[in-house]
C-alpha cells in the first residue's frame, strides 16, 4: 500500500501547525523569562526540557501518522510552522502575554497586601511576645544535650565508646609505659596490655 500524495499534503500541514504550536510554548517560556529573573542554569534547564517536550512531540507526531519513518517533508513542514508563527505571530502574543503577566502581578500583589500581610504582622506579634520563652526552651534543650551526651560517653555499651576504649588500651606511649612500671621494668598484673 503506498502513501498517497493527499496523505503527505495533510502530514505536511500538520506538521507546520505542529510547528507552530512549539513556536507558543516557546514564547510562554519566553514570558515566564521575562516575567521573573531565572538564574542561568535555570535557564539552560528550561530549554533542555524544551527541547525534549519538542522532540517528544516530533517523534509523536511522526510514529502516529507516517508510521515511525523519519520524512524529511515533516521536519521542514515543522520548522517552517516555527519560523511563521515567529515572524507572524510572536510579537503580538508576546505583547499580549507581558500585558497578562504584569496583570497577574498586580492581582497577587494585592492578595498578598490583603491577606498574606496581615497575617504575617499577627505571627511575628505572636513570636514577639513568645521569643523569651523559646530562648528559654533553647537553654533548657541545649542542657538536656550536654547531659545526655555525658550520660552516654560514660556508658561502654556503645560500640563507638568500645572502640575508643580498647584502642586506648592498646596504645601504650613510652612516658606512659614508664609510669605504669615497677622497679622490674614490667607492668603490674592489673594494667598489662591484651
Amino acid at each position: 500500500m503506498g502513501i498517497s500524495l493527499a496523505h503527505q499534503t495533510q502530514t505536511f500541514l500538520i506538521s507546520c501547525m505542529l510547528g507552530v504550536g512549539l513556536g507558543m510554548v516557546y514564547d510562554c517560556i519566553r514570558i515566564a523569562r521575562k516575567a521573573v529573573k531565572h538564574t542561568a542554569w535555570s535557564i539552560s534547564l528550561v530549554d533542555v526540557c524544551f527541547f525534549l517536550l519538542a522532540s517528544w512531540g516530533s517523534f509523536y507526531f511522526m510514529l502516529n501518522n507516517n508510521m515511525g519513518e523519519v520524512r524529511g517533508f515533516v521536519l521542514v513542514g515543522e520548522l517552517l510552522g516555527f519560523l511563521f508563527y515567529r515572524n507572524a505571530f510572536s510579537e503580538a502574543f508576546l505583547g499580549l502575554g507581558m500585558g497578562a503577566a504584569e496583570v497577574l502581578g498586580k492581582v497577587l500583589k494585592v492578595v498578598q497586601k490583603l491577606f498574606f500581610c496581615p497575617v504575617l504582622r499577627m505571627l511575628g506579634g505572636l513570636l514577639a511576645v513568645g521569643l523569651i520563652p523559646v530562648k528559654n526552651i533553647k537553654k533548657m534543650l541545649k542542657k538536656i544535650q550536654l547531659r545526655v551526651k555525658i550520660v552516654l560517653k560514660r556508658q561502654r555499651i556503645m560500640l563507638y565508646n568500645l572502640f575508643a576504649v580498647n584502642f586506648g588500651q592498646c596504645k601504650i606511649k613510652k612516658h606512659e609505659h614508664r609510669s605504669f612500671a615497677n622497679e622490674g621494668g614490667e607492668l603490674n598484673g592489673s594494667e598489662k596490655t591484651k
